[in-house]
């Protein structure tokens, strides 16, 4: 196990919010709010289905961008959970994130583990992370990423939760987008 990991597995055994005091969180209460919509969240309907269409409509956005510098980068079908996007000329992966609701909540999300498997920014290979909201392209490094959420755990939130909905048990940390921001080497509204 990485320190990476051993760090955060510490920091979630030490707090392991429930849902009742995440709800009771006013820091949370965005985010707790468009949980309790029973899937009436931002954007309209949304679902396995309709997450799953705009997660791929972001991988399709961010490959055309990527391949306006390196044209041999491709897409990574089916489940590969190490990154989305290959990139040859400089033999690295890129992760995408997409997230209908992080302008609105001013948060992102960024999953540590699934179904008590670690995953997310934990299993990546992915050298660059890119997080797409409705506005904004987040591009980032995934260490920078690690980094940050290893200098500031204390003060993050932590989310472990089943939303409404949804059949996974997911564990993150929500980050505020304006400290996002300043982790990202670049962003670019959409």
């Amino acid at each position: 196990m990485n320190d990476f990991l051993k760090h955060i597995d510490k920091v979630f055994s030490k707090s392991n919010k429930s849902y009742e005091e995440i709800t009771n969180s006013t820091l949370n209460k965005t985010i707790v709010d468009i949980v309790d919509t029973h899937n009436q969240r931002i954007g309209g309907e949304m679902n396995f289905k309709t997450d799953l269409e705009y997660g791929k409509e972001a991988e399709e956005i961010i490959l055309a961008k990527v391949k306006k510098k390196y044209p041999k980068a491709f897409m990574i079908e089916g489940e590969h959970k190490a990154y989305d996007i290959f990139v040859p000329e400089k033999n690295m992966g890129i992760e995408i994130k997409s997230d209908r609701q992080a302008d609105y909540t001013g948060n992102v999300f960024i999953e540590i583990e699934c179904n008590k498997r670690i995953s997310g920014i934990l299993t990546t290979t992915a050298e660059w992370y890119v997080y797409k909201t409705k506005s904004l392209i987040y591009w980032c490094k995934v260490k920078d990423i690690q980094n940050f959420i290893i200098s500031n755990v204390n003060k993050l939130s932590d989310f472990n939760n089943t939303p409404k909905g949804e059949t996974s048990v997911v564990r993150g940390f929500l980050i505020r987008t304006e400290d996002f921001r300043k982790v990202a080497f670049w962003v670019e509204e959409f």
